[in-house]
């Protein structure tokens, strides 16, 4: 159910946006209270008197007092969505924005005041309604003591004894699905994995066209594993981590010769392009019960009919616990679906990947 008393805090250097902004909520009842704020520092004093539901940010002020906002809003209320907008959408990649503090979504609004207003009452307002939260966010998410750093293998419980697992064939490929939080998860996740971990990796982030090339040499750079975004068809290989691009569907495909990734510029899937479900029903298409799709942190329900394939042909679904998730609707959409075997604190996943990718190379995986 939406939240019919969600309160808005708009923050914006210029009044123009403030203005186009705050008029297009205040016209849809499912904001029952907009603020705006004409500076970080106005928008953190606003928050600590009355703590907002979400927050719509504009990137484009002088400087890092958009960043600064952001960091300092998400260390106190790290479960309140953040749509980031900004008309200069190289600026929010080099600010690293999106990888460390996971935005709800970023819109590229335009540079011409003529059409903000259109922009902000269409586009926006769609992303600021998928980012809503749909019930009162109590209390701060917990935190994974764990974070980005390296595992002790001997230490961790993973109940490797669990009979029912063992018995499974081990899988050939990893789908995962992440959103609102993912470019963090996805660090701890890649870099939880067994160093001599050899299963191709498929990953749909829900991110704007140019920002999933950043969130790729990150990722490469801080994991040391050879990460790429998908930018043309390619053979699927072990080892291979490949980042669907914004604004295209990201697909595995069976040819003669061998499995390749493709890209298609198919409508988007609840609301999304690149979408995990189109991602999810092409390896269960290609792989069968050698799948395993992994859905982390995330707004929405992507993943969940993509789920439902992968275990129409007995494919694993695993997922990130509520706890340690910035917002938790795409993993809890799948649980209460029935389809997810187990869930994960996100210090742990990494693990239970190469776990159950456990023989993939000496069973030949391509």
């Amino acid at each position: 159910m939406v939240r019919t008393e969600c309160r808005l805090l708009v923050v914006a250097a210029s009044a123009v946006v403030r203005r186009a902004v705050a008029q297009s909520a205040e016209r849809d009842p499912s904001f029952a209270v907009v603020e705006t704020a004409g500076s970080g520092n106005v928008g953190w004093a606003r928050s600590v008197q009355q703590p907002p539901d979400l927050v719509a940010l504009d990137w484009d002020f002088p400087g890092d007092e958009a960043p600064a906002f952001l960091f300092r809003f998400r260390s106190e209320f790290p479960r309140v969505p953040v749509v980031v907008f900004s008309a200069e959408p190289q600026r929010v990649s080099a600010a690293a924005c999106v990888p460390v503090v996971g935005a709800a979504a970023i819109s590229i609004r335009p540079a011409s005041a003529a059409d903000i207003e259109t922009w902000a009452r269409s586009e926006l307002i769609r992303w600021l309604k998928l980012a809503q939260p749909p019930e009162p966010l109590e209390g701060p998410v917990a935190t994974d003591p764990a974070r980005h750093t390296p595992l002790n293998r001997d230490d961790v419980g993973l109940d490797a004894e669990r009979s029912e697992d063992t018995r499974r064939p081990s899988a050939h490929i990893v789908a995962i699905a992440a959103s609102t939080g993912g470019p963090d998860a996805l660090m701890t996740v890649l870099s939880g994995l067994p160093a001599a971990f050899r299963c191709p990796i498929v990953i749909v982030q829900h991110m704007p066209s140019g920002f999933t090339t950043t969130l790729a040499e990150r990722l490469a750079a801080r994991t040391g594993r050879r990460i790429r975004e998908a930018t043309q068809p390619t053979d699927l290989s072990a080892s291979d981590v490949w980042i669907a691009p914004g604004g295209r569907h990201l697909e595995v495909r069976a040819f003669a010769s061998a499995i390749r990734v493709c890209l298609t510029d198919e409508p988007p899937e609840n609301g999304c392009r690149p979408a995990a479900d189109v991602l999810f029903r092409s390896v269960a298409a290609v792989y069968g019960s050698r799948t395993l799709a992994v859905v982390l942190t995330g707004m929405g329900q992507d993943g969940l009919d993509g789920c439902r394939h992968v275990r129409a042909v007995d494919g694993q679904v695993l997922v990130q616990d509520q706890a340690t998730c910035v917002i938790g609707t795409m993993p809890g959409s799948v649980r209460k679906a029935g389809l997810a075997e187990r869930e994960y604190p996100i210090s742990q996943i990494g693990l239970e990947i190469g776990r159950r990718c456990r023989s993939a190379e000496a069973e030949g995986v391509r």
